[in-house]
């Protein structure tokens, strides 16, 4: 038997009870039409035929009909007159499936068979509080409800609403360096940047720096005093002053004394009281943009060209047209510029052709020269402050060295650790970590020697008594010999503390004069030597640290506490002494106290007014606390090595130390630089710097010709090349690439996946923003660089980028 309920079109057009009328007619229908096509008269089949119209006339007929019953009622009603009235009424009677049922939502009833009316909104189900829909199927992944989809279906709902800003910045850290005030605070949800403010005058943005869970900023040019400092988060555009967070600090001058500031001053593109010159030019310089930054210099008459790369700038100043400072200011960890002097920067002003004065100072406690040394020549009122030196591989092997023909220069708050080895014996450790060649009227102060091996060279064979040099406040630290060796020159070592000396201290040869006073020697093997005589020859009778002629030492005030320190003075042998012991600080010493070999005498220039400069002296117990508390950069810097007893002897390369410093990558992830120059700054708390680069106007590249680019700051997860698939952000904090200041990132989750096809062989770089942190490509991992970038060379096919580490990515290109 035919059942025509079990067909789409009867299970769409007829109920139940009309299917079972169509399957009866339907076989009565078989049987006349049976009769119709048999052999017989004319009048039985033309019966059939009639038969046969009005079943399907029937058939039409309850096709057509509502899909209801009815009943019929029969009624009699008696009237006043007897009479009987009959009432038929007719009723129509609900379906037998009282509420449709659509299991395989095909928006047809289950009983019935009917259309249902399908809803322009599938229902919320409101029994769940709030809906999440990780896998983007706008189905609640809770309750099962369905979600509205938005406009736009690359962008979950909200995707670009920013959480309002509630409750006050959390500052987590504020200090004070010589001239300078920091502080450090916790990113809060919302905030798109932030603004710094010093007694009411806004700080250079790029002087506000992103480490992932905290940010930083260091104001920088301010004279003695106390400040108050304001912070404000900044969310799209507007300060969110109900947020502000405010602190006092105070501040101190740095201490400006010792040769470097006789007749003439070192203090570069800086006031002596501490703030920026008014017409100093400013450039912040990071690893992204030191081959690209760029300044106006005048090199000829004719007027100013833009000069692009560091050194190219600094050369370009030799030429002598131009006038104003040069404060250039260094953010991060920089590895070798493109351009450089024979693995140098150089700093070459022609002789004393730029007078200007140039400033190349660090920001905060982590800026690094990473891999190659500073040299400078030729050059007059130049001042280095707040930079570390590392891993140095430069042709000279020096990690700052003062060559020929330089005058009134400062070298202060530095850090200087392990170069690369040299080609000699002695050069385990790298060459000189900071030497002085044919320099007059310099001062190194406050710097920090870590393991050192030459630490201090003076001067050379043909050096002259007039190079007037200072040594103050320097902390060697377990550094081994050269602290200095001075040749000819005549040399003020006063308040350094000396911790773990494993050769010797101070050696004097050449007819040098050495004034050494109130220093603090610990655990020091031979405090001060000269040359072929005294201790120098007390072993073997060759010398400790070399053949020449022999100087003249003066001593006074000094402590020696620990083991070693043996020193011979004058007074105990007036032939064979280490140094004489002067009984006050301005006691001459006599013309009878002469060298053993050569003969050279004092020059007494410690009390001569027309040569020395008036100073501060500390005791030696309070310069060795100072010297703990502020040598080196700004909060003693990012790195930090504690050395055990047995250092103190040791000369050997510490190859922990150093493999911690070649590994060295700095914890930066981003700054407000961009490759512009910032010319006209007045000083680091101010609006002279330049505010371009910043988090309130990202500034979009151009994508090279052929290349492939995504950035998630301009097009969110839209691209019609990448299938992206995760969670973005807003408040991750600013990852500045190739001038782009970058505040949206995709999040790196385990949900997290970005394919796509290649044709051919490309280069893929990604942007993260954090250091020594992991992806996936096609499960194989890669690991960001010191920038926090990716670079990989891929060959055609078909890649799946997904989580290795948790960090945020903000461009992507091929190319």
């Amino acid at each position: 038997m035919f059942d025509l309920t079990k067909y789409t079109l009867g299970r769409v057009f007829l109920d139940k009870n009309v299917a079972i009328y169509f399957e009866l007619m339907y076989n009565k229908l078989d049987m006349f039409i049976k009769t119709l096509f048999r052999k017989g008269k004319f009048m039985k089949k033309f019966l059939a035929i009639i038969l046969l119209l009005s079943m399907i006339c029937g058939m039409l007929a309850a096709c057509t009909q509502d899909n209801t019953q009815s009943s019929t009622t029969t009624q009699g009603t008696t009237t006043t007159d007897g009479t009987t009235t009959t009432t038929t009424t007719t009723t129509a009677q609900q379906p037998t499936c009282n509420v449709h049922v659509d299991e395989d939502s095909d928006y047809l009833c289950d009983n019935f068979g009917l259309e249902l009316e399908k809803p322009e909104n599938p229902p919320v189900d409101n029994t769940c509080t709030e809906h999440k829909d990780a896998d983007t199927d706008y189905v609640c992944d809770d309750c099962g409800a369905a979600i509205e989809k938005p406009d736009d279906p690359f962008q979950k709902p909200d995707q670009n609403e920013k959480p309002e800003i509630t409750g006050a910045i959390e500052v987590t850290l504020t200090g004070y360096s010589f001239e300078t005030i920091y502080c450090e605070w916790t990113p809060i949800e919302g905030a798109d940047s932030y603004n710094v403010y010093c007694d009411g005058v806004k700080v250079d943005t790029e002087l506000i720096r992103n480490y992932g869970t905290y940010y930083r900023c260091d104001v920088l040019g301010l004279s003695a005093g106390e400040y108050t400092v304001d912070i404000l988060p900044v969310q799209s555009g507007a300060e969110i002053t109900s947020a502000k967070t405010s602190f006092r600090q105070e501040t101190i001058n740095h201490i400006r004394e010792g040769f470097a500031f006789v007749n003439g001053t070192s203090s570069g593109a800086y006031n002596d009281d501490g703030t920026i010159k008014s017409d100093a030019r400013i450039l912040y310089v990071t690893n992204t943009n030191k081959d690209t930054i760029t300044m106006n210099v005048q090199i000829s008459k004719s007027g100013p060209e833009p000069i692009v790369g560091l050194q190219n700038i600094l050369t370009a100043l030799k030429k002598g047209y131009e006038t104003k400072p040069v404060c250039i200011r260094f953010i991060g960890n920089i590895t070798d510029p493109a351009t450089l002097d024979k693995g140098d920067l150089l700093i070459d002003c022609g002789e004393g052709k730029f007078k200007g004065g140039i400033t190349l100072e660090g920001v905060g406690n982590d800026a690094t020269f990473n891999g190659f040394g500073l040299r400078i020549k030729g050059s007059t009122n130049i001042e280095i402050r707040n930079i570390g030196f590392m891993n140095c591989d430069s042709n000279e092997g020096d990690s700052i060295s003062l060559q020929q023909d330089n005058d009134h220069i400062w070298v202060h708050n530095c850090d200087l650790f392990y170069g690369h080895a040299g080609s000699d014996s002695d050069q385990a450790k790298g060459d000189g970590a900071l030497d002085t060649k044919k320099s007059a009227y310099v001062t190194h102060s406050f710097n920090h020697f870590y393991d050192t091996g030459k630490s201090n060279l003076q001067g050379m064979t043909s050096e002259t008594t007039e190079n007037y040099i200072t040594y103050h406040h320097n902390w060697y630290d377990h550094s081994d010999s050269r602290h200095p060796r001075v040749r000819t020159c005549t040399v003020h070592v006063y308040n350094n503390f000396y911790d773990g000396i494993a050769k010797y201290a101070i050696g004097a040869t050449m007819g040098s004069s050495i004034f050494v006073e109130n220093n603090y020697f610990l655990n020091t093997k031979y405090s001060m030597l000269i040359s072929m005589q005294g201790s120098d020859i007390a072993s073997d009778g060759t010398g400790t640290f070399s053949g020449e002629d022999g100087g003249i030492i003066k001593a006074f005030g000094n402590i020696f506490e620990g083991k070693g320190n043996k020193v011979v003075t004058y007074q105990q042998n007036s032939t064979q002494f280490d140094c004489y012991l002067a009984s006050t600080r301005d006691e001459r010493v006599p013309s009878s106290v002469v060298a053993y070999k050569g003969g050279s005498t004092y020059n007494n220039f410690d009390t001569d007014s027309s040569v020395m400069y008036e100073y501060s002296v500390q005791t030696a117990e309070q310069a060795m606390a100072t010297v703990k508390e502020f040598a080196g950069r700004v909060q003693g810097g990012d790195f930090k090595w504690t050395f055990t007893d047995a250092d103190n002897s040791s000369y050997d390369v510490n190859s922990a130390l150093k493999s911690t410093l070649v590994n060295y990558k700095g914890t930066l992830v981003s700054a407000n630089v961009d490759n512009s120059s910032s010319e006209g700054g007045n000083n680091g708390s101010d609006n002279g710097g330049s505010d371009n680069g910043g988090n309130d106007t990202p500034v979009v590249a151009p994508t090279p010709e052929g290349a492939i680019a995504h950035s998630f700051e301009e097009s969110g997860k839209a691209s019609d090349f990448f299938t992206i698939n995760g969670n973005t952000s807003t408040s991750k904090g600013t990852v500045t690439y190739n001038g782009m200041a970058l505040t949206t990132c995709l999040k790196m989750e385990s949900s997290t996946s970005i394919t796509f096809t290649l044709t051919e062989e490309r280069t893929l770089t990604l942007v993260f923003g954090t250091a020594s942190k992991t992806v996936k490509i096609n499960d194989t991992k890669y690991t960001t660089d010191g920038n926090g970038i990716v670079t990989v060379e891929l060959e055609a096919g078909s890649y799946t980028i997904t989580k290795g580490d948790s960090i945020n990515l903000y461009y992507m290109i091929l190319e």
